[in-house]
């Protein structure tokens, strides 16, 4: 197997990854009001939920990550959908590859 063979794999699997995610994401939004917007309470639990082998900070790193990509507060409502724009989705990709402490907690989700 070539090596371009493998990080096609590996792009798959991540886009794969991150559609599991948005569903895990929308489930979440339905089952508190479906406004397509989620408290960075409710977002940090699905990620911590969502990537079991992430440590308390990884997951408190992409949540600051994705609060600094929606330019909101603390304390503001995050519109999650809108971190998977184009641009927003390779900057989620990016952030999850460089917070995994190992391969196994990418792709063990």
């Amino acid at each position: 197997m070539c090596i371009n063979q493998v990080d096609e794999e590996q792009y798959h699997s991540h886009l794969q990854m991150i559609g599991n995610l948005v569903l895990a994401l929308k489930t979440a939004d339905d089952r508190m009001n479906g406004s397509g917007t989620l408290s960075q309470e409710e977002f940090t639990t699905v990620l911590m939920q969502f990537f079991p082998l992430k440590n308390v900070e990884s997951v408190e790193r992409l949540v600051q990550a994705a609060v600094a990509e929606l330019n909101v507060t603390s304390d503001d409502p995050l519109l999650y959908e809108n971190l998977f724009t184009e641009v927003g989705f390779y900057i989620i990709l990016l952030i999850l590859l460089a917070t995994a402490s190992d391969k196994s907690s990418i792709t063990k989700y």
